[in-house]
């Protein structure tokens, strides 16, 4: 199911998905589609990655740092949330 929605978008965005649309082949809509659903499960992994104790580990063995870096992201209040 879907639903239509009216959103009013910056103008160098709609010229980058209607750059993306056309090198593509899809339309704008599907493409704007496309970027929110990215986005959205972009955050739902940084909230499921902020919210719990979550051991990060690394093939390469740098599991220090993934957990530092897993730290430092959960005490600086979503720097990019606006």
């Amino acid at each position: 199911m879907t639903q239509p929605i009216k959103l009013e978008l910056a103008d160098r965005l709609i010229e980058r998905a209607q750059e993306t649309a056309q090198h593509t082949g899809r339309s704008v809509e599907t493409v704007l589609t496309q970027w929110v659903e990215l986005g959205a499960e972009q955050a739902a992994a940084m909230t499921m990655l902020l919210n719990g104790p979550h051991h990060l580990y690394s093939p390469l063995g740098g599991e220090a740092t993934a957990q530092a870096l897993g730290d430092y992201l959960k005490t600086h209040d979503h720097q990019g949330d606006h």
